[in-house]
C-alpha cells in the first residue's frame, strides 16, 4: 500500500513473537494462551534480572572508582603522612558508602541536602 496515512514497520523478532503470541491468545485457544502466559513471564524475568544485573555493575564500578582514587592519592603523595592518608581515605570511603546507599535505596538525594 503507498498510502500515508497506513504504513507498517516491519516488526523485530520480539514484537513479532509478541504479536504471534498475542494473536494465540485473541483466538482464544490454550495453546495461544499459554504461549502468551509464558511469553509475558518470561519477559518480566528478563526485566527483573538485567535491574539487578544493572544494579551490581554501577555497584562493582563505584568500588574499582573508590578504590582507584584512594590508589591514585597515595601514588601521587606518597610521603603523606599516615593521617593525611587516613583521612583522605576515609573520604574516598565515605563518598562510595553514599553512592551505594544512594543506589540500593537507602538513602535519597533529598537526606543528602
Amino acid at each position: 500500500m503507498d498510502s500515508p496515512y497506513f504504513k507498517l514497520k516491519r516488526l523485530d523478532n520480539e514484537e513479532f513473537i509478541n504479536e504471534f503470541a498475542l494473536l494465540g491468545l485473541l483466538v482464544g485457544n490454550d495453546f495461544g494462551q499459554q504461549t502468551y502466559t509464558f511469553l509475558t513471564g518470561a519477559k518480566v524475568l528478563n526485566e527483573v534480572y538485567q535491574r539487578l544485573n544493572e544494579k551490581e555493575n554501577l555497584l562493582a564500578y563505584l568500588r574499582a572508582d573508590a578504590v582507584r582514587k584512594i590508589a591514585t592519592y597515595c601514588q601521587m603523595n606518597p610521603k603523606a603522612s599516615s593521617d593525611a592518608q587516613a583521612k583522605e581515605i576515609k573520604k574516598h570511603l565515605d563518598d562510595f558508602c553514599v553512592k551505594v546507599a544512594l543506589v540500593t535505596g537507602k538513602i535519597k538525594m533529598k537526606d543528602l541536602e
